[in-house]
């Protein structure tokens, strides 16, 4: 758990910012009372998920509601659709690229 806890540490540290910014700023420029609804609306979703025992990435939750916000406001032109073509694009490739390494490491390491 030490091991895991380290490693988010140091990912946050060294990576953190940037994500921040790029769902700050990159995706739609919040104002303070649009930063609220938005975390206001992540945190509904993400405790339902955990009530219902449903996976949730808390970042793509973070990220579809600072979409939404910008929708919300009647705003769709502001919201950066580059920035969010990349986002969906790199969570498509992580999932099966992750798998893949996984799959190679328990051949690796696993027993036998």
């Amino acid at each position: 758990m030490a091991a895991c806890a380290l490693a988010v540490t140091a990912g946050t540290t060294l990576g953190g910012w940037r994500i921040v910014g790029t769902v700050g700023r990159g995706l739609y420029r919040l104002r303070p009372v649009d930063a609220v609804a938005s975390q206001g609306a992540s945190a509904g979703v993400i405790m339902a998920c955990s009530l219902m025992g449903a996976l949730a990435s808390t970042s793509q939750v973070v990220a579809a509601s600072v979409v939404g916000v910008g929708g919300g406001r009647r705003r769709w032109h502001h919201v950066k659709w580059a920035t969010v073509r990349q986002m969906v694009l790199a969570w498509l490739v992580t999932m099966p690229a992750t798998a893949a390494l996984a799959a190679v490491l328990a051949l690796v390491w696993g027993p036998g």
